[in-house]
């Protein structure tokens, strides 16, 4: 819509802007997998000969910690797959962003087309869940999943779920596993069961 705005008033776009809003329709279309139409080929086709195509590329291949490295580790090697469904527990993480990144890594496996990753953030359950199938919604399966109380976020491709520990958090370490146990296999269950209904 700004960009209609720019080019119907005539106006030569700004680097800066037109680098922001090209990102940002191929974030949002996935990479044009999710094209809405002739206008966001159109719109994109505009800004192209504005941008900073080389800025777009680094916004798109960002560096990644070490620490984002060892959770896409125990994404991969904790999997499950359930038809083109996978599902993975990494543990606790210290950023909610290594979830999210693990989730679109599961993506790429072959016959994979919806992923959940799911791990500990502060006393909260954290589930990031991303769909390339058109069919599936991201955020149903986690609405699907979880009960409507908990707070979930996001749209058909990516979505994110938060279930509070609550009294669970107080559990000692004697017990730390057992814990573990049952926040991952309930999870998966439910994650699971809401993906076969959906």
């Amino acid at each position: 819509m700004v960009t209609d705005f720019v080019r119907d008033a005539g106006l030569v776009p700004d680097q800066r802007v037109t680098t922001a809003l090209l990102y940002g329709v191929r974030a949002g279309t996935r990479e044009f997998r999710r094209a809405n139409g002739v206008n966001d080929y159109d719109v994109a086709g505009f800004l192209h000969a504005y941008a900073d195509l080389g800025r777009i590329e680094a916004l798109r291949s960002p560096g990644v910690s070490g620490d984002t490295f060892d959770v896409l580790r125990d994404a991969i090697a904790n999997r499950e797959r359930r038809a083109s469904f996978a599902v993975s527990n990494v543990g606790t993480v210290s950023s909610v962003s290594a979830l999210e990144e693990s989730a679109d890594s599961l993506l790429r496996l072959e016959g994979v087309s919806t992923a959940a990753v799911f791990g500990l953030y502060e006393e909260t359950i954290v589930i990031s869940c991303r769909a390339e199938d058109v069919r599936t919604s991201a955020v149903n399966i986690l609405d699907g999943a979880f009960d409507a109380s908990e707070t979930t976020g996001g749209n058909a491709d990516a979505a994110t779920a938060r279930v509070p520990l609550g009294i669970f958090a107080q559990v000692d370490s004697r017990h730390a596993a057992t814990l573990d146990s049952l926040i991952d296999a309930s999870t998966r269950k439910a994650l699971f069961t809401a993906f076969e209904s959906s």
